[in-house]
């Protein structure tokens, strides 16, 4: 079923709008998840319970092949900028990422809005994350 427009998915997008803010970094500034050409390419096929990585691709390149590490109370999330326009955004280290159950329908070609239960999971996930230390940038 991939690849698809972001807003196709607007839990995941939500949750990584809300990223962004939680993290608060001005070099984030030039993400724009509500972007019209931003899609998602494919999510890992890697089976690991606390993985919820996806690969994004919008249509102008970023300026700079980029990694930024987000690590919080709830697992590690890597931004991998890449010139060509991808985004790799590897999600790691906890099993209830709230945007999992949503990419896994859209896989399997079903599309349906997002439950009651799936939104105020997204909203419980940034309710009491914390940061777990520094972020960092290694600019390639």
């Amino acid at each position: 079923m991939f690849p698809i427009l972001l807003s196709q998915a607007p839990l995941t997008q939500e949750f990584l709008i809300r990223l962004v803010a939680f993290e608060n970094q001005p070099m984030l500034n030039q993400l724009d998840f509500n972007d019209p050409t931003l899609s998602i390419e494919s999510i890992c096929s890697c089976r690991d319970p606390q993985c919820a990585s996806i690969y994004l691709r919008r249509t102008k390149p970023w300026e700079d092949d980029i990694t930024y590490s987000i690590f919080t109370s709830k697992g590690v999330i890597i931004l991998g900028f890449l010139e060509n326009g991808g985004l790799d955004i590897q999600a790691l280290m906890y099993d209830r990422f709230p945007y999992k159950k949503e990419l896994t329908r859209i896989a399997n070609s079903v599309i349906t809005p997002s439950s009651i239960e799936e939104k105020q999971a997204l909203d419980a996930y940034f309710d009491d994350l914390l940061h777990a230390s520094n972020a960092t940038v290694v600019v390639d």
